[in-house]
């Protein structure tokens, strides 16, 4: 995780230490094959196999191969996507260490500050949980998981608590009556946190144009275009909306792939749910802007290995006749 910072309330070292990985799903990885030359004519033993990175019976040439790979750093952040990590707390200690909990929040670039449901934790109120007990090299995991809304830093905030039984009173300044040694009978709550910032930006750039129809009818255009680092397949595009919407799109078995960089135009065609005919040489009334919005465009996408994607832009309005001309 990038640009850690530890907030503690205390200077002595902690029993629990913490680890904050990110989860992401992994790659195919790519192969570069050896060309077959003169040489391997003149090199009898050199078998074509040997022209492959793994040990395969299949003798394509396909650049994928069946072996996965991890991402080597922690890779961009998108929105729409889910951002997902694993929170470890370990127990450094030789001792049993008590009441060892994790609690997590976002902070998004609004300021907002979300507390964060982690999975495996029991399913109780936070103030009856009373952690997990963890030996000597034991630890603790649970998992976080954020839609990400908005662009901009992000920082997740981790805080671990446990008990401490084992450290003892601090020592008496000199002259001062001797009250017993040996270990506290009380333990101490000891806490500490640590942020985590990161940058979400757009995987997906949406420009819309809306065009008023005849009719009271009207047709939405949108561009979609893939800012992200890796190709995606859209998934699905479909109208949030009050209006009856009839999309031009793909059909439905073959979404189009979109590689970095790449654009793709949608169209949909909306007419108001309480649109009647219109009698021949009857005036026409169109839908004007703030008497009713044409809705929201729900984009869904799937990148490299199933990673799922979601956006929903913000509300779109029709312009008039005017504005048109």
């Amino acid at each position: 995780m990038p640009r850690e910072r530890a907030i503690s309330e205390v200077k002595e070292p902690h029993l629990i230490s913490l680890k904050v990985l990110r989860l992401s799903r992994p790659s195919l990885t790519e192969q570069h094959t050896i060309p077959i030359d003169t040489l391997a004519v003149r090199s009898p033993e050199l078998q074509a196999a040997a022209r492959y990175s793994h040990a395969t019976d299949d003798q394509s040439n396909l650049q994928l191969t069946p072996l996965l790979t991890l991402p080597p750093a922690f890779t961009s952040v998108f929105i729409g996507e889910t951002f997902s990590c694993c929170l470890s707390a370990n127990n450094e200690s030789p001792l049993a260490v008590n009441n060892v909990k994790i609690t997590a929040q976002m902070q998004t670039p609004s300021q907002s500050i979300i507390p964060l449901k982690l999975g495996g934790s029991p399913d109780v109120p936070e103030a009856e949980d009373m952690g997990e007990t963890l030996q000597p090299g034991g630890n603790l995991q649970r998992i976080a998981t954020y839609d990400l809304k908005e662009e901009g830093a992000h920082v997740l905030a981790v805080m671990v608590s446990y008990l401490d039984y084992n450290r003892p009173l601090p020592t008496s300044p000199p002259g001062t009556p001797a009250s017993g040694d040996g270990p506290t009978p009380d333990p101490r709550l000891r806490t500490f946190k640590k942020l985590y910032q990161f940058a979400a930006t757009q995987c997906i750039m949406v420009r819309t144009k809306a065009t008023p129809l005849p009719n009271n009818h009207a047709v939405l255009e949108a561009q979609l275009e893939n800012l992200g680092e890796t190709p995606m397949a859209l998934h699905k595009v479909a109208m949030k909306t009050r209006w009856k919407a009839r999309g031009l799109n793909w059909e439905e078995n073959d979404p189009p792939l979109l590689r970095r960089g790449d654009s793709y135009q949608v169209c949909f065609v909306l007419e108001p749910p309480d649109a009647e005919p219109q009698a021949e040489g009857s005036e026409k009334k169109l839908a004007t802007p703030g008497e009713d919005t044409i809705g929201q465009l729900a984009i869904e996408w799937r990148t490299s290995c199933g990673d799922k994607g979601f956006l929903k832009t913000g509300k779109l309005q029709l312009p008039s006749q005017k504005q048109v001309a």
